[in-house]
């Protein structure tokens, strides 16, 4: 339960929206909202397993549809919307002391952009789950 709520404190970051934080086998390990969809959590799993299939398809996250921009080994990210109101979207996965994965999905509105959001997602696996990025 400590370990938890660390990773729930973590994900309060007022850069954020919505964040969630889950293992390989679709398992929350903390989240910053209630209600969090075990069937979209499922789907983002294999998201980082083809690049053109989850560009094609994009993420979907919290109800809503986005379209996946930019691919990497283990970031992605992207956004929805128009130019009057965007949210943008992205995505971590690490391994663990295990070798175990672990995803993180965020959200993030204006005026944060993704040059902010994705570092600061990335130094979370780093820091507070002491992931590796490297595979």
């Amino acid at each position: 339960w400590g370990v938890a709520m660390d990773l729930r404190q973590a994900l309060d970051n007022k850069e954020w929206k919505d964040a969630v934080t889950f293992s390989e086998d679709g398992s929350i390990l903390a989240a910053n909202f209630e209600g969090v969809n075990a069937e979209e959590i499922k789907v983002l799993t294999t998201a980082f397993e083809d690049e053109s299939v989850t560009i094609g398809r994009g993420l979907t996250f919290c109800g809503n549809h986005y379209e996946v921009h930019k691919f990497f080994e283990n970031v992605l990210y992207g956004r929805r919307g128009d130019t009057s109101e965007t949210i943008g979207i992205a995505m971590c996965q690490s391994k663990d002391k295990s070798g175990n994965k672990v995803f993180t999905v965020i959200t993030y509105a204006s005026p944060v952009l993704s040059a902010k959001a994705v570092p600061l997602l990335i130094q979370y696996h780093k820091t507070k789950l002491r992931c590796s990025l490297l595979f």
